[in-house]
């Protein structure tokens, strides 16, 4: 039997305040961070002062990318796909969403949006090495 992952509020919140800390840290641009489980219903979801309300629906669409298409969101970015060639409006081409996986199987996913997508993959991804 292979036991894995799961993540609760508990952690999804921890990580997002992680991630919304160095974000403050850094000085860019407010960000907005959602963590979802394997499922890739939102858990929990922190928004910076001043980072768009689009945001919102930006991490939605990463989570749910990451979770669907099984890679992080930024390898699908620059490659000349058109999201409405996969049939799903959910999915998109934005780098920034971050699968979580742990032996193999995939527990969640990570995203940020706010700056330029190579820095909001570096955020999420820098929180997905803290787990």
């Amino acid at each position: 039997m292979k036991l894995t992952r799961v993540l609760d509020h508990a952690d999804a919140t921890k990580l997002c305040r992680g991630i919304v800390a160095a974000a403050a840290d850094d000085g860019g641009l407010p960000v907005t961070v959602g963590v979802a489980g394997a499922d890739g219903v939102l858990l929990a979801l922190e928004r910076m002062d001043g980072a768009p309300a689009l945001g919102v629906n930006v991490i939605v669409a990463k989570l749910h990318t990451a979770i669907v298409g099984l890679k992080d969101t930024i390898e699908r970015q620059g490659k000349g796909i058109d999201p409405s060639d996969y049939n799903d409006p959910r999915i998109t081409t934005f780098g920034g969403g971050v699968l979580l996986r742990h032996d193999g199987h995939v527990f969640g996913a990570i995203a940020v949006s706010g700056r330029k997508p190579e820095d909001d993959h570096r955020l999420a991804d820098e929180a997905r090495r803290s787990i």
